[in-house]
């Protein structure tokens, strides 16, 4: 059944790293072959060595010390050190150096006050460890030490002035080499503590102290293992070439070899520990693979910071080799093989390359139960077998005829008519900002307002021979984390690979159509500058259900409006307009479906089909969907309208039924199908015979290959879609000789990193690249003079408040206040509140001191078995409950507004004489002739609450 051979994803990544490697260098100096061009400290770098104490802190599991610690000409660099309290007298412990931006985001807990607001999302590393009993040691990075600054702590600016002013005094050097020199005079201090057993001293950094670690632990022989959680193994998938870091020098270092294989290398099989994220993965384990005494652990969870199993099992490697012993709680360890396969004896004993980085695969052994009564106990294989039983292998079923088909088409895009139209304005409202001359073209910026705070951006390129209602246009939207200027060809401030060939709106409008550039919602100008298209993507859904819609509803909606403005400006002609979407601006197809406007589609993505991905791979694609059913749904429902796939796809039962379509409806000249270069030979196309959704055990890159897709050459493909837009618009799919230097040019363009699209005095790119945003007030207030934002999740946000604050109001006179509790880090508060005209309840409100409002979470607690309001939230419990957890106590440590509610018939609500189990029971039977139950009360009771708590 399974036609495909296995294909190693260390393999593959091996060799996207060796393409990547082999880029050219863009400018710059003679190429740097030896990182102690960069790293080592530059001569006249002198300083006295000295360390003053400065005082010692006391925590619940551990106590610190602060020192002041000379660490250049003039500079000194503040050090913290934990010491666990179990450390014995005359004895040494092991060591962990922890370098980050300072310690208290690795404590989570301010040394200058008593607040427990720990900053950049960084781990508790330092806590953790010095749990664990290991003496901890971190010192502030130079941004906050070696030029004086008014800026506070956390302006990220303050990295750029350091480094720059470093670069002024020492150019020879690097912002990289500065921290690694830092981070040895730690290593100096350890070596110098009578506490520290000096022969057991590790590192373990997260991210920016990942890249530090990885620096300090393979340079540094006193140094016996090294943790590192997602540093960034590729140049490309990080800022590398930030001034902080190595700035104009990273160019050369590239042309000269230097990769972090080599840095990896040159560290000779030190113990080294890598957790994946959102930047490292299976690319960045092809640079190391052979190396020994590694361990790569890789969840494919792409977030930057790692869960808590992943987590404990890096410590549990710090522990096999700084102690000579392990150990992981049971369900951590249960966690950490659902996630990469891997086990604790795995992380302990590692092989010459670990099989982390492969996410286990699921094969066809694991949808059969593995009980001879034909159970299963493993819920994967329960809900493995019932997503294959809904969504079985072969054709379609509604393609088996001509009358079935029009039947099923004609629902389904009611049902996407009812979807993606309802709610939106009939006449959108648009401001024309600015009108700007290019060679052979207007370029003209609109803004839309679908609501009365927010903003969507739109460009519209109109040629010099536009004549007034008889010009045909094309709409396009870029892919993930593209803009409005990408597609326009205009000076672009967001990353994208192919910045040629996805100048979608400008291609356009060199044919002598209008086009119109519209924001993929959730990218560029609508998302925030430090997150990830994708990231933003994800908050989004959580709080687009309040509006009633979601990221697809909201982007279809921008089309839509297009086509009214093109109509609008009377140079259309209505008969002719069509869309183009890239990659994830694939999802035009919706606008495509529910307007009989739009003529045709311009499908710019390989035809994935998601079921036969999950079945085949088990890899459920996170985030955004496409919205309505899936895309070869949606492109077998557009027959039969022009519908070009500009990347392929698999045949079988994809492509093959989307043929089948427009032969029923009489037209498959109407389907057009380009494949990637790669794939263009049919040859080429060896898996087309095969149903994927038939196959198990594939890699996610193994997929893509039976799917007929070269992610390395996904982009826009002017070569074949201008022909196609030509031939059907303009009656010639001849290009004119003008634009076919420019088609060249791009068809030949290869993946360009942030390197070489921003130079060290332009751009940097770092949207690409899952930067992580800190909420703050500003986030949930408009950014504009106008009282609008075009930032989504600002907008979002907006109505999140302005709908709770109305669900407050509607339910305040209901609620009465009674007393307030001061306790140690939280307060208790009373309220008296009133579900029906005869019946009063009270609610303990539960809210830790540094609750930001608007940004904590509100969890209810309902008592059971017996229990009191008072025993729910750990006050004196007249009640002398047995048992039970003080569950509104416990959800108020995990940062939450806890509200502790009695449930009916329990303690504070039954009757005096009456026993908790006997009083619910005669509540029910009470109830049982009445249109009310103990549930629904509760559930009346909990909406109140949290209608009301939320929107205080």
């Amino acid at each position: 059944m399974d036609r495909l051979t296995r294909c190693s994803v260390v393999a593959l990544a091996a060799a996207v790293y060796m393409a990547m490697a082999g880029f050219p260098a863009y400018g710059g100096p003679a190429a740097i072959s030896s990182f102690d061009e960069v790293l080592k400290v530059p001569a006249g770098y002198v300083f006295e060595r000295r360390v003053e104490f400065v005082r010692r802190l006391s925590f619940r599991d551990f106590d610190a010390e602060v020192y002041w610690q000379a660490n250049g000409p003039g500079t000194r660099q503040r050090v913290v050190m934990t010491i666990p309290r179990g450390c014995p007298a005359g004895r040494t412990c092991p060591a962990v150096v922890t370098p980050f931006y300072y310690a208290e985001a690795l404590i989570g807990h301010e040394l200058d006050s008593e607040s427990t607001d720990a900053q950049f999302g960084a781990v508790p590393l330092m806590a953790e460890l010095t749990r664990r009993g290991y003496i901890c040691i971190n010192a502030d990075c130079y941004h906050l030490t070696y030029r004086p600054s008014s800026k506070l702590r956390d302006d990220f600016t303050r990295w750029a002035d350091a480094g720059e002013a470093l670069m002024k005094d020492w150019p020879q050097w690097s912002g990289m080499g500065k921290l690694l020199a830092d981070t040895e005079l730690l290593v100096d201090m350890l070596m110098q503590d009578r506490r520290v057993d000096t022969n057991r001293i590790g590192i373990a950094g997260h991210s920016l102290g990942a890249k530090m670690a990885l620096y300090a632990g393979m340079r540094d022989p006193r140094i016996k293992a090294v943790l590192a959680s997602d540093p960034s193994l590729c140049w490309e998938r990080s800022n590398w070439n930030d001034t902080w870091y190595f700035g104009e020098k990273l160019a050369a270092m590239k042309a000269g070899g230097l990769t972090h294989g080599r840095l990896v290398s040159d560290g000779g099989g030190k113990p080294l520990c890598i957790l994946a994220g959102d930047v490292d993965g299976a690319w960045s384990l092809g640079m190391v693979k052979g190396v020994r005494n590694l361990v790569f652990i890789d969840p494919r969870l792409d977030q930057h910071t790692p869960v808590k199993p992943v987590l404990q099992a890096g410590l549990a490697f710090l522990d096999k080799w700084l102690k000579g012993k392990a150990s992981m709680r049971q369900q951590d360890e249960e966690r950490l093989r659902v996630l990469t396969g891997l086990s604790l004896s795995d992380i302990v004993q590692p092989a010459q390359c670990m099989p982390a980085a492969e996410k286990r695969m699921m094969s066809s052994t694991d949808y059969v139960p593995e009980r001879a009564d034909g159970r299963t106990e493993r819920t994967m294989t329960w809900a493995l077998r019932k997503f294959k039983e809904a969504n079985p292998s072969g054709m379609h079923p509604y393609l088996k005829d001509r009358e079935t088909f029009l039947g099923w088409r004609k629902k389904f895009r009611a049902r996407l008519v009812k979807q993606f139209t309802k709610g939106m304005p009939e006449n959108p409202e648009f401001a024309l900002l600015k009108r700007e001359r290019r060679e052979g073209y207007e370029l003209r910026t609109y803004e839309w307002y679908p609501f009365e705070r927010l903003a969507v951006r739109l460009l519209m390129l109109v040629p010099d021979n536009a004549r007034p209602g008889r010009t045909p246009a094309v709409i396009c939207k870029p892919g993930g984390g593209g803009s409005v200027e990408g597609l326009a060809g205009e000076k672009n401030p967001y990353f994208t690979m192919f910045p040629l060939r996805n100048r979608q709106a400008w291609w356009y409008v060199k044919m002598r159509m209008i086009a119109v550039a519209v924001e993929n919602t959730c990218n560029a100008h609508s998302c925030y500058d430090d997150m990830t298209c994708y990231n933003h993507i994800r908050e989004c859904n959580k709080l687009f259900p309040l509006v009633g819609m979601d990221v697809n509803t909201l982007s279809t909606w921008t089309v839509l409006a297009s086509v009214k403005l093109l109509k609008r400006e009377g140079l259309v002609d209505p008969a002719r307009i069509a869309v183009s979407g890239l990659s994830r601006g694939a999802s035009i197809i919706n606008a495509a479906l529910v307007s009989d406007e739009i003529t045709a589609c311009n499908f710019n993505d390989f035809l994935c089909d998601h079921a036969a991905r999950k079945i085949s791979t088990t890899d459920i694609p996170a985030g955004e969907t496409s919205g309505g059913g899936s895309y070869v749904e949606k492109a077998i429902a557009f027959a039969p309208k022009p519908l070009l796939l500009n990347e392929g796809g698999p045949w079988k039962n994809v492509i093959e039924d989307v043929r089948r379509a427009y032969e029923l409806t009489g037209h498959p000249e109407n389907l057009t199908v380009h494949y990637y270069d790669r794939y263009a030979d049919p040859k080429a196309r060896k898996y087309d015979g095969v149903d994927l959704r038939d196959v198990t055990g594939l890699t996610y890159e193994r997929f893509h290959e039976a799917a007929n897709c070269d992610p390395h050459d996904h982009s826009f493909h002017p070569e074949s879609a201008l022909p196609w837009i030509g031939k059907l618009f303009l009656g010639s799919g001849e290009l004119p000789g003008s634009l076919m230097p420019a088609v060249e040019q791009a068809h030949a363009e290869r993946e360009h990193t942030p390197e070489q699209l921003y130079p060290p005095d332009g751009l940097t790119g770092r949207k690409a690249w899952g930067w992580s945003h800190v909420t703050t007030e500003a986030d949930f207030l408009p950014d504009r003079p106008d009282g609008r934002t075009e930032k989504i999740l600002t907008w979002l946000r907006m109505e999140q408040r302005r709908i709770l604050v109305e669900k407050s109001r509607a339910v305040a006179d209901r609620f009465k206040f009674l007393e307030t509790r001061r306790r140690d880090g939280y307060k208790v508060e009373i309220f008296e509140f009133y579900p029906d005209d005869i019946l009063a309840v009270k609610a303990f409100v539960l809210t830790p001191d540094n609750a930001k409002r608007w940004r904590t979470p509100v969890e209810i607690c309902v008592g059971s078995g017996g229990a009191s309001i008072e025993h729910l939230a750990g006050e004196p419990d007249p009640f002398k409950t047995r048992g039970g957890r003080h569950d509104a106590l416990e959800a108020m440590k995990k940062g939450r507004i806890a509200v502790a509610l009695a449930s009916p018939g329990e303690a504070n609500c039954s009757m005096d004489g009456v026993g908790s189990e006997d009083s619910r029971r005669r509540v029910q039977g009470l109830l049982a002739g009445t249109e009310w139950s103990i549930g629904r009360l509760i559930e009346l009771e909990s909406r109140m609450c949290r209608d009301f708590f939320e929107g205080r």
